[in-house]
C-alpha cells in the first residue's frame, strides 16, 4: 500500500500534534509532579526528553515543507 502525499502529510501533522502535547505536558507540571520527578531521579531526564522533542518537530516540519512542495510542483 503506497501513501498518497496528503496522506502523509496528515500523519506528519497528526505526529507534531502529539509531540506538541507531549512538551506541553512536560513543561508545564504540576509541583506534585515536579516533586515525584525529583524524587525518583527523572527531573533531568524529562527535560532532556522536551529539548529532544522540539528537535522532532522540526525534523516533521521540514517533512512537512518538503511534501507541501512536491504538491505544489505537481498541481
Amino acid at each position: 500500500m503506497t501513501l498518497t502525499i496528503e496522506e502523509k502529510i496528515k500523519m506528519v501533522e497528526e505526529k507534531i500534534l502529539e509531540v506538541e502535547r507531549t512538551i506541553r505536558s512536560a513543561q508545564d507540571p504540576s509541583q506534585e509532579e515536579i516533586d515525584a520527578q525529583i524524587l525518583t531521579g527523572t527531573r533531568e531526564h524529562i527535560i532532556n526528553q522536551v529539548a529532544s522533542q522540539k528537535q522532532v518537530i522540526t525534523v516533521f516540519n521540514g517533512i512537512l515543507s518538503d511534501l507541501r512542495n512536491g504538491i505544489d510542483q505537481i498541481g
